[in-house]
Parts: C-alpha cells; sequence; structure tokens
C-alpha cells in the first residue's frame, strides 16, 4: 500500500502531517520583520562572523589575550556602515560548539534572507496548498498568516499579527 502522506520535493521527503520550513515573502511581513530586528534580540550572522573573526585574529597577534574596551570600540567603529546579512528572529538557543538552533519552548523561529523569511519552527501552523520552488527543496510557501482551502501541507508561520501591519 502507497504512502499518500509522503511527498518528494526536489529530492527531500514532505510528510504531509508533520510541519515543515514555512516561506513568507519578505513583503507580507517586512514591518513585523523590522520591528523584530530593530527591537528584538534578532542576531546577524553576518556580524556574528566578523565578530569572531576580529577575536580569533586579536588573540592571534597578542599572545592569546582578550581585546580591550577600547579595541572592541575602535573595531565596532570600523563596522559602521557594513551590510548586515541572514538575520535570526524569534526564539534562538545556543549549543556549545557556537551553533544557533530553535528553542522548542519558544513562540517561534525564523531565518530572515533577502527576499524571504523561513520559519523554521513556531507553535503556529498553518495549511498550504503548495510546496515551494527548487530553490526551498523540501518547504511549504505560505501565502497569509492562515490557512489555504484545500492545504495539503502543514507548515511553520509567523503569529497572525505579523500580517496584520
Amino acid at each position: 500500500m502507497e504512502n499518500t502522506n509522503m511527498v518528494n520535493h526536489w529530492g527531500h521527503w514532505v510528510d504531509k502531517s508533520v510541519p515543515t520550513t514555512g516561506v513568507i515573502s519578505f513583503n507580507a511581513v517586512c514591518q513585523f520583520v523590522s520591528d523584530e530586528i530593530c527591537g528584538g534580540d534578532s542576531v546577524d550572522l553576518l556580524w556574528e562572523d566578523a565578530k569572531e573573526d576580529f577575536l580569533q585574529e586579536y588573540k592571534n597577534e597578542h599572545e592569546g589575550n582578550e581585546p580591550s574596551d577600547e579595541d572592541w570600540d575602535q573595531w565596532y567603529e570600523s563596522m559602521e556602515g557594513c551590510e548586515s546579512g541572514d538575520a535570526l528572529i524569534g526564539d534562538w538557543l545556543k549549543d556549545d560548539e557556537g551553533l544557533y538552533y530553535p528553542d522548542p519552548e519558544g513562540e517561534f523561529a525564523a531565518i530572515v534572507r533577502e527576499d524571504v523569511v523561513q520559519v523554521v519552527f513556531s507553535k503556529y501552523i498553518t495549511k498550504c496548498r503548495n510546496l515551494c520552488s527548487p530553490c526551498y527543496p523540501g518547504q511549504a510557501d505560505v501565502n497569509s498568516g492562515e490557512d489555504e482551502d484545500n492545504g495539503e501541507f502543514l507548515a511553520y508561520n509567523l503569529p497572525v499579527e505579523a500580517y496584520q501591519y
């Protein structure tokens, strides 16, 4: 008997009964995301990498010593105006190796890219009709904060207020 709950989407298996990453157009939730980035505990991943690189270089050049407050101030000044990278918004935790993962007790965890938001975990689940383009294999196309008619796929979503701006 064939399992009709499983769909192969560009090499990734999707179980229709289990939520998958929801992909939302940035334009649909731009004000909510901007508020989260500017006023929340967001993490700019490019900034994090640059900060770690500076710390390692400093320690290598100064026999393992930590940078002073003045050294950090100079570094922050040198970074002003630099572009930002992908950002993490919502509830994330950091493991012992410095890697981020969604907080299973949190409200939601999302990655903000240039033109999309990928919700990798959320207590908000939406029914979607479609999976995404090959750019986002195994992920669902979230069009709104509400279930879609005839939606077959479950996807993590942002809170409904994200769509109310």
